[in-house]
Order: structure tokens, then C-alpha cells, then sequence
């Protein structure tokens, strides 16, 4: 007959002898599995002396049969533990939590944008205000604004195009013709393609450009060789040039004939400002018409 077999025991989470402490897992050669912390000495993790004079204390040595790798990994372990609670100290009080008077890091970028669009605006309204009513003169006389720019300044032009022919607070105003010269993929993946990517904003400026529309464009650095070209498109054909650039305008900036230059060379902060300066020059242009 053969010999009875027993159920293995699936229960217990005190590490005995014939018992895992992790249900739906049979124990091996009748010993639990024991969950143990690496601290230890090789007790498990709740119970056990703490009084550092036997195996199971966890910070003990003394009795610590373990093997002196075994031994080393818990020193590592308590290391790494305290350095990763260092680390979250630190972030927590450079983000202003547990009452720390460290300014946090987006209040400090906000204060930082708030003092660059104050000092445009003292330094640079005066210009502001020409590029606005050239536009407006523009439009007055049938014209249009063409605007382009890389990247986030694409986004950008995009936008400002949008609220042009959308309005940007008051729908019943009539639609101001605006077209950005980044949104047709078509055109600049073929131009790129086929006569270099330096030529997507120029070669769209000769085919859909006419004497006295605007050309704006919007450019970090000022230095952007597609948007330099663009601009200087646009002068052959007698457009009315425009860059909107961070601090100095960069080549953008000696194309233009009016430059409105951020003062600041952070290209974040820079985008910032631009698209505050974009929505006040639509806000006044549908205010003009």
C-alpha cells in the first residue's frame, strides 16, 4: 500500500518548522520560508531581540553567524535606506514642505518670468506698440501676416495664427488674415527634401508672399538658419519684417524692421514671454478692428 501523503501546509507566517509564511506556497524540506530582514541576523522581519546581543537583533553582530558577504549586504542596505531618506529630505525642503523657508523652484522661475516681461515691457513697449500698428496698417491695406518659427516657436506661430482668425476673446470681430508657414507638412517636408531644410520658411514666403504683408518670426536665439532666411525672403519681396527673439535678436534681429528682443537668454523663460506677447498683440489688433 502506498504510503499516505500529507497536505502541505499552506498557513503560518511565524517562519516554524512546517509552515510558509506566504500563502499558496509549500514549504521546503519542512522548513517555512522565512521573511527576513537584511538588517538582521537573520531573524525575521517582526519579532526577534533588539538588543543587539543575539542573532536575531537587528542591528546586533555579536552571535551573527551569517556569512561575512550576507553581513555586508545588510550594511549596504542600512546605507542605501539612510541616503534615500536624505534624498527626500532634501527634495522635500527644496520644494518649501515641512515649513522650510526655501523658496520653491517654480515660484522662483514665475518671479524670474514676471521680472523679464516687466523690463520688455518698460524697456521695449515703445516698440511693441510700432510693431502693432505696422500690422494693423498692413491689414488696413489688404494684407496679411505670415509667421513661422522651430520647434516650440512653431507651436507658437501656430497659436498666434489661430487667434488671429479665430479671435482671441471676441468672436462678433472680423477674422484677421494670418497663415503659419510651420503648419503645412507637406511643403516642408517636400522643400526640405528637395532643397534643404534651411529653405522651408523662405521658399513658402516667395510663393505666398506679397509687397507690404508682414513676415514675423519667432526665434529663440535669432540665429535659426530656416527663419533667417525666411526673413531675408521676405525682404526681397518687400514684406514688412518683424522677429520676436530673446535678448541682442541675434542675424533675425539685424533682418528686422522691427525687433521686439526678450531680455533674457533662458530659452524657456524666452518662449514664455513670446507667447505672452503674441496674445497682446492679438488683444490689440482685434481691438483695432
Amino acid at each position: 500500500m502506498a504510503a499516505e501523503r500529507k497536505a502541505p501546509n499552506f498557513g503560518g507566517i511565524d517562519g516554524k518548522k512546517g509552515s510558509s509564511p506566504i500563502s499558496g506556497i509549500p514549504s521546503r524540506g519542512g522548513e517555512g520560508i522565512r521573511l527576513e530582514d537584511p538588517r538582521s541576523g537573520g531573524g525575521p522581519a517582526a519579532g526577534g531581540g533588539t538588543d543587539g546581543t543575539g542573532s536575531q537583533g537587528v542591528r546586533g553582530t555579536r552571535g551573527d553567524s551569517r556569512p561575512e558577504a550576507q553581513r555586508g549586504t545588510s550594511r549596504k542596505w542600512e546605507k542605501n535606506r539612510k541616503k534615500t531618506a536624505s534624498g527626500i529630505k532634501a527634495v522635500s525642503t527644496a520644494s518649501g514642505i515641512q515649513g522650510s523657508p526655501s523658496p520653491r523652484p517654480d515660484a522662483v522661475q514665475a518671479d524670474e518670468l514676471h521680472a523679464i516681461l516687466e523690463a520688455f515691457l518698460r524697456d521695449r513697449g515703445a516698440a511693441l506698440e510700432a510693431a502693432v500698428a505696422a500690422v494693423a496698417s498692413s491689414l488696413d491695406a489688404g494684407g496679411k501676416v505670415l509667421v513661422f518659427g522651430n520647434g516650440g516657436s512653431a507651436a507658437e506661430a501656430q497659436h498666434f495664427a489661430a487667434e488671429l482668425v479665430n479671435g482671441l476673446a471676441r468672436h462678433d470681430r472680423p477674422p484677421v488674415a494670418a497663415l503659419a508657414l510651420t503648419a503645412d507638412t507637406a511643403s516642408l517636408t517636400a522643400i526640405g527634401n528637395d532643397r534643404g531644410f534651411a529653405e522651408v520658411f523662405g521658399r513658402q514666403v516667395e510663393a505666398l508672399g506679397r509687397p507690404g504683408d508682414v513676415a514675423l518670426a519667432l526665434t529663440t536665439s535669432g540665429a535659426s538658419p530656416d527663419v533667417v532666411e525666411g526673413l531675408r525672403a521676405a525682404r526681397r519681396k518687400g514684406l514688412v519684417t518683424m522677429a520676436l527673439t530673446g535678448e541682442g535678436g541675434g542675424e533675425a534681429g539685424r533682418l528686422a524692421d522691427h525687433l521686439l528682443d526678450v531680455p533674457s537668454r533662458s530659452t524657456p523663460r524666452v518662449q514664455e514671454a513670446h507667447l505672452f506677447i503674441l496674445h497682446l498683440m492679438a488683444a490689440r489688433l482685434e481691438s483695432a478692428r
